[in-house]
């Protein structure tokens, strides 16, 4: 019997939720004086509202705008857009628990557990980034799916379709849950008798209509996203083949582990498996291990065979789901209660209340690396982490040293990517960002897609870089006058603090204006 009513479980639920959406929107986005490299970089390309950078498809640029334009430009802005894909994943999680434990109280600790003890619902949620809203879509779909195959119905066909595309919107890695889906309903018995009827063929179609447009882009551009990828591969060490993906490995059992962790009270400190004689329940027990487990072979396979970096984030969607699967997949003793209600009421079960009392815990500490992070370590570790980087006041000298020459906004920012990014996104003018991700020598191409070398020098701009320890304070990348001829280059170099009260040396960096060609030509004549 359950403990916690339907009722009661729902408002519990979203309590919970929306708490965990407020803190980790607003105290982030009051303690943060900066944002993260990948937020820095979503908000520049955000405003062009381009199909695909040469990096990845560019829905979460799109959310994070969205978001940004609803705001009001909002410093939390990011970490609210970062939320929303954390609610998403979360009752995606409470509607599947729900149906599969058969029990409200299980389906909240499914909740809670990733809630208070995945390091991706907490700290790394103020580093919005494709795989933040991958993780988000890749959560949808896994919901969608297994009430796909429980009811065969038309609508959740076309909804998981739906969700498929908006995942590659989000991050090509989304085929890799496509292959896990594909490889289980060819593999189980159970699951090829959905071959025989419309529902497959329908959620390709869906998908692969919605995501054509990003397909004829990808073939009308040549595959930037190849370059980019073959560029990556060039930068990696081909004697790390095999030490990169145990790296990987070790990386995702640090995040797994303080979910089997919390469940210990409830599956026992020698968890064994429960027997499932129901022919359903086997079905989703196989289906669950398909979703979980063949993305993350998958990821390995390509780490191994290009040689390719892999970060640990790039995991981070994996593991959402994994709590409910430990709780489904073993018997869970510290779950139930012989006791008769006390005072006619029901109590916890005495596992529960101590995983529930972890998780409380836990999600109290996740938010202490947002003060450590803004307040402590700069003057721990003697140096700034990007958070604490002066892009409010860069803004506000290069929009003086620009209006003070043109009656007109500044149209691109370019250069070194991080101060012209910084600076654009806090710039009155909001420049468009023309950047190079892998160095602006001469043979490099640009890695916005929207922007040129010729738009710059034709419509005018500012270009920016940075003056480390080893360089004069009169140094001028050698690309300057190459990919932009009429640049003048602005007297000093501009010394700002960090964003934080450390003895840590300021930033330097210096400043070039391209004029307009149509202010060249007037003052020509």
């Amino acid at each position: 019997m359950n403990v916690v009513s339907q009722k009661n479980a729902y408002c519990i639920f979203w309590s919970v939720a929306i708490l965990h959406f407020l803190v980790w929107t607003f105290v982030p986005g009051i303690v943060q004086p900066g944002h993260r490299l990948d937020v820095v970089e979503l908000i520049f390309i955000g405003k062009e509202w381009v199909l695909q950078t040469n990096k990845h498809p560019q829905f979460p640029a799109w959310l994070n705008e969205i978001v940004y334009q609803a705001t009001g430009g909002a410093h939390f802005a990011p970490f609210l857009a970062s939320q929303l894909c954390v609610l998403a994943c979360l009752f995606s999680i409470w509607r599947v628990a729900r149906d599969l434990l058969k029990s409200e109280i299980m389906a909240l600790v499914a909740v809670c557990v990733p809630l208070s003890g995945y390091w991706y619902f907490n700290y790394e949620t103020t580093q919005f980034n494709a795989n933040t809203v991958l993780m988000a879509w890749w959560s949808v779909a896994t919901a969608l799916l297994y009430f796909t195959l429980k009811t065969n119905k038309t609508c959740y066909w076309i909804a998981t379709g739906f969700a498929i595309a908006c995942g590659f919107y989000a991050k090509y890695t989304m085929v890799f849950w496509v292959i896990a889906v594909l490889t289980f309903l060819i593999a189980d018995g159970n699951g090829r008798k959905y071959w025989r009827g419309i529902g497959p063929y329908l959620t390709t179609a869906i998908a692969f209509t919605l995501f054509l447009p990003h397909l004829i882009w990808l073939v009308s551009n040549d595959f930037p996203c190849i370059r980019y990828i073959d560029d990556a591969i060039q930068q990696t060490d081909p004697r790390k083949r095999f030490t990169i993906p145990l790296l990987f490995i070790g990386e995702q059992i640090g995040y797994m582990l303080p979910l089997f962790i919390f469940l210990l009270p409830i599956i026992g400190i020698r968890p064994r498996l429960r027997k499932i004689p129901d022919v359903g329940d086997i079905f989703n027990r196989r289906l669950l291990c398909f979703l979980l487990f063949i993305p993350f072979v998958l990821h390995e396979v390509i780490a191994i065979v290009l040689v390719r970096n892999i970060a640990k984030n790039y995991g981070e969607h994996f593991w959402p789901f994994l709590p409910l699967f430990i709780l489904f997949v073993f018997l869970t003793p510290g779950g139930r209660t012989d006791h008769p209600p006390k005072n006619g009421t029901r109590q916890l079960p005495k596992g529960v209340r101590a995983t529930l009392t972890i998780c409380t815990v836990s999600w109290l500490l996740m938010i202490i690396p947002v003060f450590y992070q803004t307040w402590c370590y700069p003057y721990i570790m003697g140096k700034p982490l990007r958070i604490h980087f002066p892009g409010p006041q860069l803004a506000v000298h290069v929009d003086r040293v620009w209006h003070d020459r043109f009656d007109m906004p500044c149209p691109y920012y370019t250069g070194q990517w991080w101060p012209a990014g910084n600076a654009a996104n806090n710039s009155v003018d909001r420049p468009t960002v023309h950047f190079y991700y892998f160095g602006m020598e001469e043979e490099k191409k640009p890695s916005a897609s929207w922007s040129s070398d010729e738009d710059v020098n034709e419509r005018g701009g500012m270009v920016f870089w940075e003056i480390d320890g080893r360089q004069s304070p009169e140094y001028v990348p050698g690309y300057l006058f190459k990919r932009f001829p009429t640049a003048q280059v602005e007297p000093g170099v501009i010394e700002l603090p960090y964003q934080t009260g450390a003895n840590i040396s300021p930033v330097r960096i210096r400043i070039a204006v391209v004029p307009p060609k149509v202010e060249r030509e007037y003052r020509r004549l």
